[in-house]
């Protein structure tokens, strides 16, 4: 165990290489935005006051960005600051060779916005506009003599500004990167107006003004292009999860999920079923419904462990747990959950899907088994080697797989001939894990749970509709 003093010592190390990396980063940022926007080295060197000023007002942005989000993981902080700056060099080269109205810092925004957070999304835009706000008023100043270029970018940035926070809307709303293009055209289309009127109030004439409009209109269209490139970097180099990726992640040529059709068809039928029950619940409580989609299609992946101890995927009447206590039998169901959830973290997809493939029994019995060996023993028998390893639910989406699996087993098994009795077998395993205190751990509620009932009331028929008999409608015919 450390001393205090060994633990003092090792902050203040971090400390001093934090700031250190922080210093390293501003100097590099500042020297290749500062020769971006002079176009040569002897100018660059002629603007050396500027350059130091500017690589300390860096300095203290990087350092405010860090220590806001100091908590984020490492992954979340090199994407913070890496978007941050690609977003500015772009910016700033765009702004010096074309216009500064075309300064696409949306980029920023929308990046940062969907794989971090969104109040984190509108930090980082805040700071690439106050950062090259500093770049032009400090490089481009003593090309103007006057206020004038900072007044325009200011007011460029103002509509850039609004219209990233429209995209990072239209990105939490729309989950195709089809619908991301055009929508982003829309937005930029209409916020750009805003352009206009900025531009006449700077006494420009309306040819120019004109010119700002579509200046700004095609920055919209770059940061929703810059978007689409730099997602797809992020999320191969640093495993992140968008609802793009999720949505891959449930195609069934992937491997996990063409093994499990191939070695275990009855579980991967089972997943499917689940896996669209999940999504409508999710829907109707206001969940991720391509989180909950692909925690439903992965959540029994274990099973292909030893497919044959599961009914579903039996075949030709034999049963290996005919051959094995109860015990052991309880043991094998049971170890699907953890088996699954080592998989899931071997192949690489989110913890959250892993976690839910471990957590969607919780704590419950492996009733058969117990029961069967509470027969064996008189009705006398100690539960603990027939439940679950848990752990229990700990999210909304891990309480909805465990209704949606308990209820596809149930009416697969039961096949219930009308409505009331789905019902009743609906609240009958809502009811028994509310009970078990299953959902103990999760922040859900009454409400939420009457949601999940009625959608998979309204789901679960169109699964299991019945077909008309076409021999006998043949013979009525006749």
């Amino acid at each position: 165990m450390k001393t205090n003093n060994e633990l003092q010592v090792k902050n203040i190390k971090d400390i001093v290489l934090t700031i250190s990396l922080l210093l390293i980063l501003s100097i590099f940022s500042t020297c290749i935005v500062s020769m971006i926007y002079t176009s040569s080295v002897s100018v660059f060197l002629n603007h050396y006051i500027e350059i130091i000023l500017l690589a300390l007002c860096m300095f203290c942005v990087f350092s405010t960005l860090y220590s806001y989000f100091y908590y984020l993981s490492n992954n979340k902080v090199f994407i913070l600051f890496s978007t941050v700056i690609v977003t500015l060099f772009i910016s700033v080269a765009s702004s010096k060779y074309i216009n500064v109205w075309v300064a696409p810092i949306a980029i920023s925004a929308v990046v940062v916005g969907l794989l971090v957070s969104r109040s984190t999304g509108f930090i980082a835009n805040l700071a690439v506009s106050i950062l090259l706000i500093l770049i032009i008023g400090m490089l481009e100043y003593d090309v103007y003599g006057n206020t004038f270029a900072f007044l325009e970018s200011s007011y460029s940035l103002i509509v850039a500004t609004i219209e990233s926070f429209c995209l990072m809307y239209l990105v939490k709303k729309n989950y195709t990167r089809f619908k991301l293009i055009f929508g982003s055209l829309a937005i930029g289309a209409v916020v750009s107006l805003l352009a206009i009127v900025l531009a006449l109030s700077l006494k420009l004439d309306i040819k120019y003004a004109l010119i700002c409009y579509a200046y700004s209109f095609v920055s919209t269209c770059l940061s929703a292009v810059g978007f689409t490139l730099i997602i797809p970097f992020y999320e191969e180099v640093f495993n992140v999860w968008t609802n793009f990726k999720l949505a891959e992640a449930c195609c069934l040529s992937r491997p996990l999920l063409k093994k499990l059709a191939t070695e275990a068809p009855g579980t991967f039928n089972h997943s499917i079923i689940v896996s669209n029950l999940a999504e409508a619940c999710a829907i109707a409580i206001g969940e991720n419904p391509y989180l909950a989609k692909a925690c439903g299609i992965y959540h029994d992946v274990g099973k292909v462990q030893n497919p044959e101890f599961f009914v579903e995927n039996q075949a030709y009447g034999y049963n290996p747990h005919d051959d094995l206590i109860p015990e052991h039998s309880a043991r094998m169901i049971i170890s699907h959950c953890s088996l699954g959830y080592d998989m899931l973290k071997k192949a690489r997809l989110p913890e959250e899907i892993a976690v839910i493939a471990k957590e969607h029994h919780g704590t419950t019995h492996a009733t058969y088994f117990y029961n069967r060996a509470k027969a064996v023993n008189g009705g006398e028998l100690d539960d603990t080697g027939y439940r679950y390893d848990g752990p229990k639910p700990t999210s909304k989406i891990a309480v909805i797989i465990m209704i949606a699996d308990g209820v596809e087993a149930a009416t697969r098994a039961k096949s219930p001939k009308d409505t009331d009795e789905l019902v009743k077998i609906i609240d009958s395993i809502i009811d028994s894990k509310i009970k078990d205190n299953q959902f103990s751990d999760a922040d859900i509620t009454f409400s939420d749970l009457d949601e999940i009932k009625h959608t998979i009331l309204k789901v679960i028929p169109a699964v299991y509709h019945k077909r008309i008999d076409y021999q006998k409608a043949n013979d009525l015919s006749k």
